[in-house]
């Protein structure tokens, strides 16, 4: 699989943005060049596909939108986010302006279909204060809707929210040989970009069997006990007395006196 960063910096459709976008992506001639080190975006792939997964924490009521946008933070100055979207590929760069705003350009495409940007803007800063994102936007592809621009960030920003939950994901650091290095670049073409793979470890729990209803077995609630079940994984938000806000991944646990009762229910992950 060729990455749609990798793709993109070989090929792509011409926008007034590229510049911005290929002095993040594009690796420094050496490693002596440290404002290049540092100047270069973060680089992160998710195996999963974010909208499939947020969908279903979402119809789950495992997570919702307001906590995503209220509580995500930049990991990085800079951090290239990329995960797949049916036959294409979907990527966003998220980068630190000079002004205190954050730009972010999303870009979409394949190995059969030419990448190009779908729309460039910034943000006024990470966590937002709104229940939906406010972007002001500097570029939008032809033919692009709000409704889709909307979504795509929306899933960019899950991206970098999930990034947050070290318990909810596995990360696989992908590297090449110097020798093949060497070798693309002998033939001229581009070296090929690290990043970081990243795999969600719990997707939602879906309902399964006897219409997702519950068996309860003595279910009836005495003295304000409940009967013993299991709580299902989701995320917690904890907010303090300053403005900082932060998601935290709790795993299922259970809880609950057997001696009322106890209720069952079948799921499987998906």
């Amino acid at each position: 699989m060729t990455i749609l960063a990798q793709l993109w910096l070989q090929e792509h459709k011409p926008t007034s943005f590229d510049f911005w976008l290929e002095d993040k992506l594009r690796l420094p001639e050496t490693v002596k060049d440290i404002v290049g080190v540092h100047r270069v975006a973060e680089r992160v792939v998710f195996s999963d596909t974010i909208s499939d997964v947020l969908a279903d924490m979402l119809d789950a009521g495992q997570i919702d939108i307001k906590t995503i946008l209220t509580t995500t933070r930049m990991p990085a100055a800079a951090i290239w986010v990329e995960w797949p979207e049916g036959a294409l590929r979907v990527g966003a760069l998220f980068d630190c302006a000079p002004n205190g705003r954050i730009a972010v350009i999303v870009v979409a495409g394949g190995e059969r279909q030419t990448p190009g940007i779908i729309f460039a803007g910034t943000l006024d800063a990470l966590p937002m204060e709104a229940q939906s994102p406010a972007i002001h936007l500097g570029y939008v592809a032809p033919k692009i809707s709000a409704e889709y621009f909307e979504c795509a960030l929306v899933e960019a920003l899950c991206g970098l929210f999930f990034l947050e939950q070290p318990r909810l994901i596995s990360s696989e650091p992908v590297s090449w040989g110097a020798k093949l290095q060497r070798a693309r670049e002998k033939r001229g073409t581009i070296p090929l970009l690290e990043y970081r793979r990243i795999t969600i470890k719990i997707w939602a729990e879906k309902k399964a069997g006897h219409g997702g209803a519950a068996i309860a077995l003595g279910s009836t609630v005495a003295g304000g006990r409940r009967p013993y079940h299991q709580v299902t994984g989701h995320f917690r938000v904890i907010r303090r007395e300053t403005p900082d806000v932060r998601a935290i991944w709790i795993d299922p646990f259970f809880r609950g006196d057997p001696a009322v009762g106890v209720l069952l229910r079948e799921r499987t992950l998906a």
